[in-house]
């Protein structure tokens, strides 16, 4: 928690209003806390008087709304990274995603990619369908490995589960991927 600032000197202040509109916009607890009782929230942050008035005076709804905009895009984003375990269902992924999204929230340059690897990996602990293949070309991207060689048990090929070997290796900052497969 962040203590509680009780000078009224600009300089003291340890949070800013960005900071604090940043941790409002993407944590929906907080959100719920300062649309119930802004006030309370606002005077357990340690912030310039100024700071503190332009908190008071945001519109709630807006707010909300920014912050629904805000996750759609993560979603849109997450879905170009893994197209094929939206495919699989769309109305399913978007729903989980949506309850999955205020739970972690991403930032540093490859934000989108953490965020996808970590949707993947949510939908793997709670049972529910993901693709093998995203999820292992995610894995070998975050890890920076130059090699990467996974199993895949669940490789769709028209309609049909297939067991594959996945193959992956990075040349030259580019990345390549070959499937073998087998069919019996």
């Amino acid at each position: 928690m962040i203590k509680k600032n009780h000078s009224n000197n600009a300089n003291a202040s340890n949070i800013d209003f960005t900071t604090v509109l940043s941790r409002l916009l993407s944590d929906s607890k907080l959100r719920q806390k300062f649309t119930n009782d802004a006030n309370a929230v606002v005077a357990d942050l340690a912030l310039t008087d100024n700071d503190r008035t332009m908190l008071l005076s945001l519109n709630v709804a807006q707010l909300n709304t920014q912050a629904k905009i805000l996750i759609t895009k993560r979603l849109h984003e997450v879905q170009k990274i893994i197209p094929a375990t939206f495919e699989f269902n769309v109305l399913l992924m978007t729903h989980e995603y949506l309850g999955y999204a205020d739970t972690y929230w991403p930032n540093g340059f490859d934000k989108h990619y953490r965020d996808a690897w970590s949707f993947c990996s949510h939908l793997k602990n709670n049972k529910i369908h993901y693709d093998k293949a995203e999820l292992n070309r995610l894995r070998f991207k975050m890890h920076k490995r130059l090699f990467g060689l996974y199993f895949n048990n669940r490789l769709f090929i028209q309609g049909q589960s297939r067991a594959a070997l996945q193959l992956l290796w990075r040349f030259k900052s580019r990345q390549f991927e070959f499937q073998f497969y087998f069919a019996f």
